[in-house]
């Protein structure tokens, strides 16, 4: 199974926690959407948007192979399916050999993720990293 982009079943949003992690980042707990691929056990979900220019980066939550860390990335260009740039990640110090395959994983959720998850308008966009 490929990455997708769909709401998050009742049952996943128990299996991952979602419960508690919304808690922490005072969250409500309404249906929730993410970037998934089941099969691997990875998933993207965006948390929020900083405001500019204090914060104009795009804060998500990757889970990788049971593992839960941020990821920053900031979208320019004159619209949102133009660059991502990463601008930094938490990576558990136990995930930095697999460094370079989260990477990969982590551009091939963005792509799917397009404007904005589930609710993109536009599904012919064409993104593009500079990392």
């Amino acid at each position: 199974m490929a990455f997708v982009n769909e709401f998050v079943s009742p049952e996943d949003f128990e299996r991952y926690g979602f419960k508690e992690i919304n808690r922490k980042l005072r969250m409500m707990d309404e249906e929730t959407c993410w970037t998934v691929d089941k099969k691997r056990d990875i998933y993207l979900r965006w948390i929020s948007q900083g405001p500019p220019p204090v914060d104009p980066f795009w804060h998500f939550h990757m889970y990788w192979h049971g593992k839960l860390f941020k990821v920053f990335i900031k979208y320019s260009g004159p619209n949102l399916n133009h660059l991502r740039s990463l601008v930094g990640i938490e990576l558990p110090e136990e995930l930095e050999p697999q460094r370079e395959e989260i990477i990969e994983d982590l551009k091939a959720a963005l792509k799917i993720f397009g404007e904005f998850g589930l609710f993109s308008i536009n599904n012919n966009i064409n993104v593009t990293f500079d990392f």
